[in-house]
């Protein structure tokens, strides 16, 4: 006990002597002041720091001094602080219907994210951001995670949808989808066939659903094309005798150089002769010059130009010069019989290809 009151008098002679130092402080500063004080004023005499008068004036400018900064705390606490503050309610384990009542009387705004929870019944919120009990300011969104319980769902009758609408709805609904294109004389290209499983099957996420579409025959689902080079594409589809368009897009990477990058229709979409396929190529160098490249398949009929300029042979050397602004350039082939020539040719600028068979001029073309 005796130690306790020994402890409890060093602390109280401690405190004591702190509170007199600060006391002893405070009036020397506000002595100083003071002091410059009546130097501002005119008023040139000598001042007693520690006098009557001089710790009477420090009291008096201390207490003043305290008082405005409690008077400024309290100012800009009344102005800082935002009066639209309110609570998140607690709408764990509520049903989102009724929840959103809740949520907007606080004045608050909603996000809902659906996931799948097989042990919590749809439609039942599991999880609230911010959580219940948060200060927030009115306005504020606040994220709601909704069971969708097992996920299963009835596949609806798609009748009059598209291939795209089938397979978004699908997708969304978190199922694996696989379409399988198939010929078709009686049904029309791109129409869909049959769904398997068939509708009003119940499914669950992770299930695979099967889309069978009719093709034409001169219709063909577009290929991806994508990584693939310029010529092997204008070539593939020249095949096909579909249209093709190449667009040059800039880039750095030696690595995608000549590579197509990005096309249109997308893969799986039907395409025909009629159609216009957009493949775009990925081009080495500044945009002014990528701008002005071509690129595109020049073709010849060849036997009519033989029969009309040379003599009679069995073996042909067909030798195709091409300038443009990057030089010039020469490509050989071999023919034991003449036939259409069809080569795939980069132009810079304005291009001018010569056509030789057997070292005689046969052709001249401007692109």
């Amino acid at each position: 006990m005796n130690l306790i009151k020994r402890v409890g008098y060093f602390l109280v002679d401690v405190l004591g002597k702190v509170l007199g130092f600060l006391w002893r402080l405070t009036s020397l500063v506000f002595s100083k002041i003071y002091e410059f004080f009546l130097f501002i004023v005119g008023l040139d005499k000598e001042v007693d720091f520690f006098s009557n008068e001089s710790r009477k004036f420090a009291v008096i400018i201390s207490f003043a001094f305290i008082v405005f900064v409690v008077f400024f705390i309290l100012v800009l606490a009344i102005f800082l602080t935002p009066s639209n503050i309110t609570v998140v309610p607690n709408v764990v384990n509520n049903d989102i219907l009724d929840a959103l009542p809740e949520i907007e009387k606080a004045g608050l705004f909603v996000s809902v994210d659906y996931t799948i929870s097989p042990d919590v019944p749809r439609g039942i919120i599991i999880k609230q951001i911010p959580s219940a009990g948060s200060r927030v300011r009115e306005g504020k969104i606040i994220k709601l995670f909704v069971s969708i319980g097992s996920g299963e769902i009835v596949l609806p009758d798609f009748s009059g949808k598209t291939v795209d609408e089938v397979k978004s709805y699908l997708s969304s609904k978190g199922m694996r989808v696989n379409v399988e294109y198939v010929q078709s004389e009686n049904s029309p290209s791109g129409s869909i066939l049959k769904i398997l499983p068939s509708p009003g099957t119940k499914i669950k996420p992770g299930d695979q659903v099967n889309i069978y579409v009719a093709i034409g025959s001169s219709s063909m689902p577009m290929p991806n094309i994508i990584d693939m080079s310029w010529d092997q594409v204008l070539l593939m589809f020249d095949s096909k005798n579909i249209n093709v368009s190449i667009t040059p897009v800039v880039t750095t990477d030696p690595e995608k150089d000549g590579k197509i990058v990005d096309q249109m229709p997308k893969e799986g979409d039907m395409v025909s002769p009629q159609m216009n396929v957009q493949a775009y190529v990925a081009v080495l160098g500044n945009e002014e010059n990528v701008k002005n490249t071509k690129f595109l398949l020049y073709s010849l009929d060849l036997k009519p130009l033989y029969n009309t300029n040379t003599g009679k042979t069995n073996y042909f050397i067909v030798k195709v010069v091409v300038s443009d602004s990057s030089g010039q350039r020469a490509i050989t082939k071999e023919y034991q019989e003449l036939s259409k020539l069809t080569l795939p040719l980069k132009i810079q600028g304005i291009g001018n290809v010569k056509v030789y068979i057997n070292d005689i001029l046969v052709k001249e073309s401007t692109l």
